[in-house]
């Protein structure tokens, strides 16, 4: 699944993965996210770090709550934002955009088991 409250990057993102066959959902918010997380088991949550309303902190603390062991890999411009922070808030991981495709499909590949 990715979380983005912009449509443009939802659809890349989830253009990106359908070039490797993975299916994904995408979600705008956290209310629209956590329906579809109630909905579906998701094996790997792609969060922007900043939403129009929340931030992805506020988010992660809501999806930690129905779905505990899924892992999130936070998605952000901010080069300055470490791994370390994101385990710190919830996360798993970071990504920093703008991302090679190489680069994105290593770190997503971590916690995706092989098909």
């Amino acid at each position: 699944m990715i979380i983005d409250d912009e449509d443009y990057i939802r659809d890349l993102v989830k253009d990106f993965l359908h070039l490797k066959e993975i299916p994904c959902d995408g979600a705008e918010d956290s209310d629209s996210s956590l329906r579809l997380i109630r909905e579906n088991p998701y094996d790997l949550i792609l969060l922007d770090k900043n939403l129009a309303t929340e931030t992805a902190e506020d988010v992660v603390l809501k999806i930690r709550q129905v779905a505990a062991d899924t892992p999130i890999i936070l998605l952000t411009g901010d080069q300055g934002m470490t791994d370390e922070y994101a385990r710190e808030a919830g996360m798993n991981a970071v990504v920093h955009k703008p991302f090679r495709l190489e680069d994105f499909f290593e770190a997503i590949g971590r916690f995706l088991e092989p098909a």
